[in-house]
């Protein structure tokens, strides 16, 4: 018999996973009168084996209920900063931001300001100017009116990014393309659509035209996969050739797949044999076994015509009515029967 009232073990296997022992305590006094304390809760609940579910929040004297609260209640579109002075006015605090930072962190509260401009949002020093003070101060590093920087470099400059390409300046104020792609354009026009300029010996430094060498996507990623690639030019020129001939060979071999799927499947004209029911092999009225009946038949069916000419078009009634017409069974009866058929077919 159970020492908890009717419905109170119910009512924790219900709420245990959301409330801690201390709400569970709470929600027993207040639905069924009972004074039960945390620990009293744990133990029915150790008894009935209901483990895991909400544990009793633990409060630091750095962050009392009270605080804690409040910070989950208004986190939303808040973030740290204003947070910070928030609690410390209200509750006559002296928390620095990245105490609020961590406990944000800790409690994993997402407060979904990302400190970027979103559209139409206006700054909130718009329109201000600067005063006499701060215009001084931030004079001195001010660009004047058609200045340019100290290290801004001339339309044709060439520099060496960190991926090792070559890459020159051809308008201002910043517009640069890779060196050696202008120079293959300057020599042969634009590089085609779904094309691009590799070179030869693999050197990124060597941007002699005689180098350069178109290729389409599928053969760079051929040549890649196969390592086709040399410091040899006349290596990889050949590396180009093979892989232009597995994809041509490939594509080849996709299109008959792709044109036999197409195609639709021959219809099967092989018969399938022929079997006698329980209520038909009655109907022969033959001391015969029903298997080698079905074996008997089946060889006329099969074999007792021309190849092309078989028993095609005849269902067991018709072959069973034919059988019926001549007396007795055997091979001997064989051509009798099948010439029965043949008349029949005609």
């Amino acid at each position: 018999m159970s020492r908890y009232p009717d419905g109170l073990v119910d009512y924790v296997r219900a709420n245990y996973m959301q409330k801690d022992p201390v709400e569970l305590a709470a929600g027993i006094k207040k639905k069924f009168g009972i004074d039960m304390n945390p620990k009293a809760v744990r133990a029915m609940k150790k008894r009935y084996k209901l483990s895991g579910g909400a544990r009793t929040k633990v409060y630091s004297s750095t962050f009392p209920k009270e605080v804690c609260d409040y910070i989950k209640s208004h986190y939303v579109g808040t973030g740290p900063t204003e947070m910070t002075e928030k609690v410390n006015r209200k509750f006559g605090k002296e928390y620095s931001r990245q105490q609020v930072l961590s406990f944000y962190k800790n409690n994993h509260l997402n407060s979904g300001l990302t400190g970027h401009f979103v559209k139409g949002q206006v700054s909130h020093n718009k329109g201000q100017k600067l005063t006499p003070e701060q215009y001084e101060k931030a004079k001195a590093t001010m660009f004047k009116k058609g200045n340019r920087p100290h290290n801004a470099l001339p339309v044709g400059s060439e520099v060496v990014r960190d991926d090792g390409y070559h890459q020159t300046k051809i308008a201002e104020p910043n517009k640069w393309m890779l060196t050696h792609i202008l120079i293959w354009q300057q020599a042969h026009g634009p590089v085609p659509e779904g094309y691009h300029v590799s070179f030869k010996d693999g050197n990124r430094d060597n941007l002699n035209l005689s180098n350069l060498f178109l290729e389409t996507l599928q053969e760079h990623l051929e040549m890649n996969r196969r390592g086709y690639r040399s410091e040899i030019p006349e290596i990889t020129e050949a590396g180009l050739n093979i892989a232009k001939l597995r994809i041509a060979i490939r594509q080849k071999s996709d299109n008959g797949k792709k044109n036999k799927e197409d195609k639709p499947m021959a219809k099967k004209t092989k018969e399938k044999p022929i079997k006698f029911t329980s209520e038909k092999f009655k109907e022969i009225k033959r001391k015969m076994d029903k298997t080698d009946l079905e074996d008997y038949v089946n060889g006329i069916y099969f074999q007792g015509f021309e190849k092309g000419k078989a028993a095609a078009g005849f269902d067991v009634d018709e072959i069973l009515s034919v059988i019926g017409t001549v007396k007795g069974i055997g091979p001997a009866k064989k051509e009798e029967i099948r010439k029965a058929l043949m008349s029949r077919k005609e």
